[in-house]
């Protein structure tokens, strides 16, 4: 039956529903689905003259061809829904619907708006977020003076910010803001908005040497992105002037690429930091900021050592050192951060050790560390107090030599994860110690020549992972002993010719993956001296990744 206030319509049922015919002109709500071959307004629908709401979803570029007859008919519409259409340019007759609050035109391939868009005097909100081919907004949407929501989030090739965008004096949510070079487009033009949410702010070389905060004075912003195209800009300060209520509400803020930055205010509510391309000095104010629980340092090929202090900061949940080419080492007061649950360390060419106060950081759940290539080992008094860590990946760590035997104290680690490191030989027998280990991964170790016989013993492993292992010749007959396996995935390992026999009790086993290991695949093919070993697993792929062929089982797939 027909319901008055919310109608779903499909073009091939429209004609054979007589209940659809004799209540439609009451309809209030539709919407209309159409297939890759229609985008036409179904005939029957035409008679609900009095439609409030529409929603149109079509994947066809052809769906904006529906518009003129949308605004013919349908000139009383509050809210029309777009969304997800394959509509590339808007039809100029969507000036018509001057009754329109609500237009979501997100996640469509759109290049253009028409100038016929500032008829729509009552309009409040305008949703564009994912229209990554839209290139330029008209200068006539500054006269919707009613609008209060301008959505323009992951508009990739937008280039400009309409002129005089201070016009629109009841606009709440802006969530990217580009600088231009005339007044009509400076930072000045948000001295009077009312903005709320998050807000990012491009093209900063066009402001000049001092960021004012007057014009961010009293936005109800929780997020702020402050990004420079111009590695060469004079920009030094940010100055906060003795305004107290300057975004005294601010959670998040990320600054990129401004080199020569060396301040910015103390934001009291301040939660997640995250600091692009910038200048070393920029990292003490950082250190002052005692309600940070993020801070992320990416892209300082200069720094050579952090700050004195910045560690201190004790509701640090999370920290991310990244392409930190120079730094060496990690500071001893790193111990202070007590509460800290996330530690993420990648490309810092030049980091040799961790500290051994890593043995404070007894929250750590996560513990990440990629392309440190001069990294030889953990320390070992360090790793045995880390109870609480969960997660612990290595990645692309050239000279690991070992693991410290002291792993066997991360009785809480869920997941191992060791990827390209081609000089490590073995993995402790101390793994038989890990009572929670869910999930093991190792991806090219070049060297690895066997699996620990500690491993047998952990009970909970329901996830192993090996991946291009060229030494690694087959797997332990006591891999039987897995009895939570549920997963196995072999990949690239040239050398391996067989499989145990003690993999057919592995009852748990639910999806086996081979693929690349040629002798390997033609004795697990149906048939083969291994098919026994494996027939009863579900979801078994077996075949090379470029050709893609699969043996299956059960008439099901596993990729």
């Amino acid at each position: 039956m027909l319901d008055h206030d919310d109608t779903s319509v499909k073009p091939a049922q429209v004609h054979h529903s007589s209940d659809l015919s004799s209540n439609i002109e009451q309809t209030r709500h539709a919407t209309i689905f159409c297939n890759f071959w229609s985008f036409r307004v179904p005939e029957a629908l035409l008679a609900a003259k009095k439609l409030r709401t529409l929603r149109f979803f079509s994947p066809t570029n052809d769906s904006g061809k529906a518009l003129p007859t949308i605004a013919a008919v349908f000139k009383h519409l509050r809210m029309l829904d777009l969304s997800g259409c394959g509509i590339r340019s808007l039809h100029k007759s969507i000036g018509v619907l001057i009754y329109l609050r609500y237009v979501d035109l997100s996640n469509t391939p759109l290049e253009t708006l028409p100038n016929t868009i500032q008829n729509l005097c009552n309009l409040q909100t305008l949703d564009l977020s994912g229209c990554h081919s839209l290139m330029n907004l008209p200068n006539g949407i500054t006269r919707l003076t009613n609008l209060r929501h301008l959505i323009i989030k992951d508009c990739t090739r937008l280039t400009r910010t309409p002129a005089s965008i201070r016009s629109l004096l009841n606009l709440q949510t802006l969530p990217v803001f580009i600088v231009g070079p005339a007044f009509d487009e400076s930072l000045f033009q948000l001295v009077h908005l009312d903005l709320r949410g998050e807000l990012k702010i491009k093209h900063l070389e066009n402001v000049g040497s001092i960021v004012p905060i007057l014009c961010l004075e009293k936005k109800q912003l929780h997020s702020l992105v402050l990004s420079w195209g111009d590695d060469e800009a004079n920009l030094q300060a940010w100055e906060s002037g003795n305004s107290q209520d300057a975004l005294t509400c601010l959670q998040r803020l990320t600054i990129i690429a401004c080199p020569r930055l060396e301040t910015m205010p103390q934001f009291p509510s301040l939660q997640h930091l995250e600091l692009r391309n910038c200048n070393a000095r920029i990292l003490k104010s950082a250190a002052e900021l005692n309600s940070l629980s993020t801070l992320i340092i990416d892209s300082f090929p200069e720094l050579l050592h952090l700050p004195q202090g910045l560690l201190q900061n004790s509701p640090l949940t999370s920290l991310t050192i990244s392409s930190c080419q120079q730094l060496s080492s990690l500071p001893w007061d790193l111990k202070n951060l007590g509460a800290l649950k996330s530690l993420t360390l990648r490309w810092c060419e030049e980091l040799c050790a961790l500290p051994q106060q890593i043995r404070n950081l007894t929250s750590l759940e996560s513990l990440e560390i990629t392309e440190c290539p001069h990294l030889v080992s953990l320390p070992e008094e360090g790793i045995r107090g880390l109870h609480s860590l969960r997660s612990l990946s290595i990645e692309n760590c050239n000279n690991l030599a070992s693991l410290p035997k002291e792993i066997k104290h991360l009785t809480a680690l869920e997941r191992l994860t060791i990827m390209y490191c081609p000089n490590l030989p073995y993995l402790p027998d101390e793994l038989q110690h890990l009572s929670a280990l869910q999930s093991l991964s190792i991806l090219s170790c070049q060297v690895l020549a066997s699996l620990p016989e500690g491993l047998q013993y952990v009970k909970t492993l329901q996830n192993l992972e090996i991946c291009s292992c060229p030494n690694l010749m087959d797997l332990p007959d006591w891999v039987e002993n897995l009895i939570s396996l549920r997963s196995l995935a072999i990949t690239d390992c040239q050398n391996m010719k067989c499989l145990p026999k003690g993999l057919e009790r592995l009852n748990a086993l639910q999806h086996l993956s081979i693929r690349d290991c040629p002798d390997l695949e033609e004795r697990c093919k149906d048939g083969g001296a291994d098919w026994k070993k494996i027939s009863h697993v579900p979801y078994i792929y077996i075949g090379s990744s470029a050709s893609q062929q699969a043996t299956q089982c059960c008439c099901k797939h596993f990729k």
